[in-house]
């Protein structure tokens, strides 16, 4: 019975269909995240921003006990397939845009780029000198997966690893509230819980048991509690004050995004949406659609609608427009052009080995 229960806790669980669906409405509000809208109209866009980032981390978390499981824990393996999927991409990215900013006319400051690759600017005061933009949600997922795994592999007590966690989280707060320059990313804190949320409703199994209404009341309470902002309640005078207000912040943006991710599996859950290819399609590019926008929306943006950096594009025909065009791009055009691309390589590779097994044939009858 025991060897039973071992295996069955070293396999990975099934793919969730409603994850897919969160993930491409995730990425259609980023489009609108990565706007100038989140200039005109903060006080809308921040709570977006915070919603899909929730969603994003949550899904990371989940899948990244699946596929720790899948290398039985091995960190060296876990990491190294992360490295091909997350990190050699995010490099790639970096690299680019520093050399598409030095033809346009930036400094080619050699320490910007190596503090960027190297994901160093996940510290605060780094990153306000060398800021790496829209690229830092990798770095972080990498960071996120590094010390979640590594309490996973190393501690077996379950409190003792949500205890070190916690620490880890508090610490986080502690070096903003006292300015340490060791203090990490303002978002960090945050979603560091809403990935560990992802990682231990997987690990105990509890993703079908809060797939119910009981769950949704409780999830549209929150929202509903959440969705009012206090914080002018709260100061930065002293350091006692500033943790107050930031343990508050935290708190404020895990659980009211956490509400909002939780209703919206919930909807996708009860409309019984099944599996579509389109969807996954799109889903499974997220990665590549979340490095490649910032270009291509400055390629439609000065190409399409020649419009310089400094405008500010927020309203009219042409602000709507701008959006669908993006829409049509990142959503038709690429799903499409890799759903096109697949079959041509599985064509091809089919055509390759009836094309082998033959000569094997012949081989062998000589």
């Amino acid at each position: 019975m025991l060897e039973k229960t071992q295996t069955l806790n070293t396999l990975p669980r099934r793919s969730i269909v409603e994850f897919n669906y969160l993930k491409v409405v995730a990425l259609f509000l980023l489009l609108f995240v990565h706007s100038d809208l989140i200039f005109s109209h903060p006080e809308i866009i921040y709570p977006v921003q915070w919603f899909l980032l929730s969603a994003f981390f949550f899904v990371s978390g989940f899948l990244a006990y699946n596929s720790f499981l899948k290398r039985q824990k091995s960190l060296r393996r876990f990491f190294k397939s992360k490295a091909k999927k997350l990190y050699v991409p995010f490099l790639i990215a970096t690299i680019f845009y520093f050399l598409m900013q030095v033809a346009m006319g930036a400094t080619a400051d050699s320490l910007k780029l190596i503090s960027q690759v190297s994901m160093l600017n996940i510290f605060d005061e780094l990153n306000t000198i060398y800021n790496w933009g829209a690229l830092w949600f990798i770095p972080y997922l990498l960071v996120f997966m590094l010390i979640i795994c590594s309490v996973e592999k190393y501690v077996k007590s379950l409190k003792a690893q949500l205890l070190i966690v916690s620490l880890v989280w508090l610490t986080t707060i502690l070096l903003w509230v006292f300015a340490s320059p060791l203090r990490l990313g303002e978002l960090f804190s945050q979603f560091l819980i809403v990935f560990l949320v992802g990682f231990y409703v997987n690990k105990l199994n509890m993703y079908e048991r809060i797939m119910n209404y009981k769950t949704a009341f409780l999830s549209i309470l929150l929202v509903a509690v959440f969705s009012f902002d206090f914080s002018e309640f709260f100061n930065y005078s002293n350091p006692a004050e500033a943790f107050k207000a930031s343990l508050y912040l935290d708190t404020r943006i895990i659980m009211l995004t956490m509400g909002l991710v939780l209703i919206m599996l919930l909807f996708f859950r009860k409309a019984g949406v099944g599996k579509n290819g389109f969807i996954k399609e799109i889903s499974s590019r997220s990665a590549f659609i979340y490095l490649s926008e910032p270009f291509l929306s400055f390629l439609i943006l000065s190409y399409l609608f020649n419009k310089p950096d400094n405008v500010l594009f927020t309203d009219g025909a042409e602000f709507y427009l701008y959006q669908v065009v993006r829409v049509l791009v990142f959503f038709v055009l690429i799903p499409f052009t890799g759903m096109a691309l697949k079959k041509a390589y599985e064509k091809r590779n089919a055509a390759n080995s009836r094309t082998i097994k033959p000569q094997k044939l012949i081989g062998q009858t000589i």
